[in-house]
């Protein structure tokens, strides 16, 4: 009896041992991976150069009202005293010249990210700048000085241009993004004027042409993003506090497994940086299936790290859509602007697209969302793409039913269709 019971107590010492031998086997961590391909490149220029010197001496100078709502009613087209207007264009006529300095130069070098803060104070004011641009180049529109209007919306294309172009994370490609939208915008409201000259429609096509790239922008923004989140994945060991008397952080987290799952999702991204939308493949996830799924991951040897990478998906996922939408509002531009040269050429809308080639295009844009051509309705006088669903609705601007509750105020990219009316008349 005493013999049975001694091999009992021996048996449960080995099994004891043999979970305590797995959990520490588990616990080990691997080598560092090799990340190399992700490195963000930086080029050696001079300041005088570097758009970014002109870009944040802009900011020095940069006078905004009081009034914070003031310039965005200004921009969705309710009355304001046009005296506070020209007073808030005046104010902002150094920071308009600098801004004009910046765009010269062939690169915006931000700074190199090298901690976690994630705050970038310029950005916010070279947003605003840009929204005084909007409003100088509307007020030059309604005024009918399209010259000086022109050259506002050159000014925002170029500026919004340099900075997606070489951004140095996430956050500054968005930010690029951004403004180049508020220079399409002025320029889908400008090109409508049905006085504007021809000459100018030429300018705008020459400036929309040069625009992007675009897949390199968002790929240099995905490799600075993979530091930054790289340097959070360090914080979490440094800062371990009381679990790092214990094994149990040591399964849970492991930095250089988390580091490698999070460089292999940023590699997926780059691998569908130059994709359309419909090609997109995303790699696939378990936080989606429920607390369940979510809670038994989080017992796997570096269950932490694997929830905290994916939580990251969205910062990988959402540019690339956005980065879609940036394509084709920028090719639906060139449409119109060429579709406008050839109504005041021929005094009449083209029967197809087609017929643009190649003397107002060199070629019809595609969709970057299905990657079929453009579409085109001369009877509805619109172009449009089918947009996220991947849908062709024959230029819907309807709110599907089932998101139409979630849209006080939907815009193009909310309804069936993302449709762009051509050239209706003059706009207020």
């Amino acid at each position: 009896m005493k013999k049975n019971k001694r091999n009992w107590i021996l048996l449960c010492i080995l099994v004891v041992l043999g979970i305590c031998g797995l959990f520490f086997y588990a616990s080990r961590d691997i080598p560092p991976p090799d990340v190399s391909d992700l490195a963000l490149e930086r080029p050696v220029i001079p300041t005088e150069k570097n758009a970014f010197t002109y870009f944040n001496a802009a900011t020095n100078s940069f006078y905004w009202p009081t009034n914070r709502t003031f310039v965005s009613d200004y921009l969705k087209g309710m009355p304001v005293d046009d005296a506070v207007i020209q007073d808030l264009i005046s104010r902002n006529t150094e920071t308009f010249r600098l801004i004009n300095e910046g765009i010269r130069c062939d690169i915006c070098l931000v700074p190199e990210i090298d901690g976690l803060d994630g705050i970038f104070p310029y950005l916010s004011k070279w947003m605003a700048t840009a929204k005084m641009l909007s409003v100088k180049a509307r007020h030059d529109r309604l005024a009918g000085n399209y010259t000086e209007a022109t050259d506002s919306c050159i000014t925002l294309l170029r500026f919004g241009n340099l900075i997606q172009k070489d951004p140095g994370s996430l956050v500054h490609y968005l930010g690029g993004k951004g403004i180049l939208n508020l220079g399409l915008t002025q320029i889908q409201d400008l090109e409508r004027e049905k006085s504007f000259p021809l000459a100018h429609l030429s300018k705008l096509a020459d400036t929309l042409a040069s625009l992007g790239p675009f897949d390199s922008g968002v790929i240099r923004a995905f490799k600075g993003e993979n530091k930054q989140t790289a340097l959070f994945f360090e914080q979490i060991q440094h800062r371990r506090f009381w679990w790092k008397w214990t094994h149990l952080f040591d399964y849970m987290f492991q930095l250089n497994r988390t580091t490698l799952i999070y460089a292999n999702l940023s590699r997926d991204a780059i691998k569908n940086a130059p994709r359309c939308y419909a090609d997109m493949k995303y790699p696939e996830t378990r936080l989606g299936e429920g607390f369940k799924s979510t809670f038994r991951l989080l017992t796997h040897p570096n269950g932490l790290g694997k929830i905290l990478a994916e939580l990251w998906m969205p910062t990988l996922d959402i540019p690339l859509y956005e980065k879609c939408k940036l394509e084709c509002n920028v090719s639906a531009t060139r449409i119109l602007v060429a579709l406008n040269a050839y109504q005041k050429m021929e005094d009449r809308l083209p029967d197809t697209l087609q017929a643009l080639v190649p003397v107002y295009l060199p070629a019809v844009p595609n969709d970057p969302f299905d990657g079929k051509p453009f579409r085109y309705s001369p009877a509805l006088r619109i172009v449009y793409s089918v947009g996220k669903d991947l849908k062709d609705s024959g230029g819907s601007s309807l709110v599907p039913p089932d998101k139409l509750a979630g849209f006080s105020s939907p815009d193009r990219w909310d309804t069936e269709d993302a449709v762009f009316q051509i050239n209706p008349g003059s706009s207020n």
